[in-house]
């Protein structure tokens, strides 16, 4: 099975791209896929950049170098639900964006302003994590199963994250899955989200982020290479 994996940043594919074999590039309208293959699957990653336009285009376009038949995105989060820490992990069942008037996206294309993961696909994962946290190899760290917000900016203030919160109910805020969740429902792909928490989205999350980015970047794409090797 052909399954992309995007990710803003290329540090939240490092963990995949350890794993890869039979690993080849190519350069796809000026974007660099990287191929290879985790148990009987050939997974295709790239980093998307920061934002909902980079992320909306290289979706599209890795579901059109590779017709995948799924679309796994992972990375970092800021943490907006008090109950979460830096590491743990939130599976975004729904996506929606809280910069962007929702009544634009029911009253036009696509018709819904709340995207999603596919359900087997976040049972699976939750699945996953509950074995890895029982039998120590994950530890440390709780997840949820729940909203994730978007917007094209870094949350860092009390009073911001209040506000999305208040806006969203998401327990996590991020800059591209929601962008990514639209592009796969719009070519109906199955999809999903996987975000570690690397700050708590508030007035210290600058120095939060910079602590902790590796490791929960690291959290995420292990999870994607735990699913890889799962899913039959």
């Amino acid at each position: 099975m052909r399954i992309a994996v995007i990710a803003a940043m290329d540090l939240e594919l490092e963990a995949i791209r350890e794993r890869l074999q039979e690993v080849s590039e190519r350069r796809h309208a000026g974007q660099m896929l990287v191929s290879g293959t985790i148990g009987r699957h050939e997974l295709t990653l790239t980093d998307c950049g920061i934002g909902k336009v980079n992320a909306a285009r290289s979706a599209q376009l890795i579901i059109d170098a590779v017709e995948p038949a799924l679309v796994l995105h992972c990375g970092i989060a800021g943490g907006l639900d008090s109950s979460l820490a830096p590491r743990d992990v939130v599976l975004g069942r729904e996506l929606v964006f809280h910069d962007f008037p929702s009544e634009f996206l029911l009253a036009y294309r696509p018709f819904t302003n709340v995207f999603a993961s596919d359900h087997d696909l976040v049972d699976l994962t939750a699945a996953i994590l509950e074995e890895k946290l029982a039998d120590g190899s994950l530890s440390g760290i709780r997840y949820r199963v729940g909203r994730i917000a978007t917007g094209d900016e870094f949350v860092a203030s009390n009073e911001r994250r209040q506000q999305i919160v208040q806006a969203t109910g998401a327990l996590a805020a991020d800059m591209e899955s929601a962008a990514v969740a639209q592009v796969c429902h719009m070519n109906e792909l199955p999809l999903l989200v996987i975000r570690s928490i690397s700050d708590m989205a508030d007035d210290d999350a600058n120095a939060a982020y910079d602590t902790n980015k590796s490791d929960s970047a690291r959290v995420a794409a292990e999870l994607v290479v735990g699913l890889a090797r799962r899913l039959p």
